[in-house]
């Protein structure tokens, strides 16, 4: 059951060593006074990235209940290998195409989930769960609420154009797969998050802060470009340059918004669950930098 009015919180627990990225289980509505304390949820932040073998579990974290108050986080590390030397021939580009001038054979970036220690990863609670398997990252939301959660990337960016595929499990309605830029404040509170939904729908929000309700900066469109239903997938994108962002989805522009207030950040992706518990498993991110 969806809490009763409007309500918002994020809490973040003590910053595990262990941990590359962070999660952020945050609601769409502010909070009520005292919600913290009996409505919680979890961040977990991260030092530099350690060697799989040395990755511990997240049992010896301390419950969040028992924790009241936002902590700073270590700033990630940027794990991952470059992207591939330009091949001769690539995509052909419209006149009008806002990604003129990328050249979309040769990412700065490339992970195709091989490897440890990119994404914050295999952790699990009644909440969610995050896990690195099979060459790709799962991220599952358990409960059909005004809740997220997103896995965060060690990479960060201002200006960039990036690519990363999602493909839905069973899903209906407004379950969803997003996709999280400019991701920041010391309990990764805001950020720009672009969804798609099983039903084809799109929509770009803003998150702002801990106790502020997002901004719709696009409200759920529908999109012929989007491909709909369970067990689907669709190539997301996101270019930023200054205050412009655009989301693609398949290699379509889908909405061009404006707002210049955040201006550098990490990258997240987190599933939605409108309807009832929502799998989505992440792959091929590339990134390509502007600045």
């Amino acid at each position: 059951m969806k809490p009763a009015g409007e309500r918002w919180f994020l809490l973040v627990l003590i910053a595990m060593a262990a941990f590359a990225g962070a999660c952020t289980r945050a609601a769409e509505t502010p909070a009520a006074p005292g919600a913290l304390q009996t409505q919680v949820a979890a961040t977990l932040t991260a030092a530099p990235t350690q060697p799989p073998s040395e990755t511990s579990p997240p049992s010896e974290t301390p419950a969040p209940s028992q924790t009241a108050s936002a902590v700073p986080s270590t700033t990630p590390s940027q794990t991952g290998t470059p992207g591939p030397s330009p091949t001769p021939t690539g995509p052909v580009l419209d006149a009008d195409d806002p990604r003129q001038g990328i050249n979309l054979n040769a990412p700065d970036h490339r992970d195709d989930f091989s490897a440890a220690g990119g994404w914050f990863a295999n952790y699990e609670d009644n909440t969610v769960a995050l896990m690195l398997e099979d060459q790709r990252l799962r991220t599952t939301d358990k409960l059909a609420d005004t809740l997220i959660t997103w896995s965060t990337s060690g990479q960060t960016g201002g200006d960039f154009y990036l690519e990363i595929t999602a493909e839905i499990g069973n899903c209906t309605g407004a379950d969803a797969a997003g996709l999280a830029t400019r991701v920041g404040n010391a309990d990764y509170s805001r950020g720009y998050a672009f969804e798609v939904s099983c039903d084809g729908r799109f929509r770009l929000r803003k998150f702002i802060s801990f106790n502020s309700i997002p901004a719709v900066l696009v409200d759920w469109t529908a999109s012929d470009v989007i491909h709909k239903g369970p067990n689907t997938s669709n190539r997301l994108g996101f270019l930023a340059r200054g205050g412009t962002l655009t989301v693609f989805a398949n290699g379509e522009s889908l909405a061009t918004f404006n707002d210049p207030d955040y201006v550098w950040g990490n990258f997240a992706v987190f599933a939605s669950a409108a309807q009832g518990e929502t799998t989505v498993r992440w792959d091929d991110f590339a990134l390509w930098r502007l600045e």
